[in-house]
Parts: structure tokens; C-alpha cells; sequence
């Protein structure tokens, strides 16, 4: 093998890993790109949630008020 076929060789497998180290640099952001996406995404739902949570909560602490008023004018009569 001459010379300039080694140097080829050389220049060639540099290139290659430079591709492929910028390829995984790529895959790398696009990884954590889905990640926060993906994490906005359950603080959203979560968010929600705690929501229809704090009415389902409201409402039984209405509910309980609402008996406590009739079971103490229940008593009083």
C-alpha cells in the first residue's frame, strides 16, 4: 500500500468520525428536546389534575358544612 492510499484511508476514517460524532451530538439534542417536551407535558396534566382535585375537595367540604348546619339545627329543635 502506498503512501497516499494511507493518507486517503486516514482522511477518510477522520471524516467518518466526525460524522458520526456529530450524529450522535444530533441524537443526543433531539433526546433532550423529547425529554422536555415530554416533561412539560406531565406538569400540564399534573397541573389539571391538582385542579379537578381542588374541586372534588371543595365540593365534599361544602357537603360536610352542609350536614353539620342540619344536624346542629337538627339538634337544637
Amino acid at each position: 500500500m502506498n503512501w497516499s492510499v494511507c493518507f486517503l484511508f486516514i482522511i477518510l476514517t477522520i471524516d467518518h468520525c466526525d460524522v458520526v460524532a456529530e450524529s450522535m451530538e444530533h441524537e443526543s439534542e433531539l433526546r433532550r428536546k423529547d425529554e422536555l417536551v415530554r416533561i412539560e407535558a406531565e406538569a400540564r396534566a399534573r397541573a389539571q389534575n391538582e385542579r379537578e382535585n381542588r374541586d372534588l375537595v371543595l365540593e365534599k367540604i361544602r357537603v360536610k358544612a352542609a350536614e353539620r348546619r342540619k344536624t346542629l339545627l337538627e339538634s337544637i329543635q
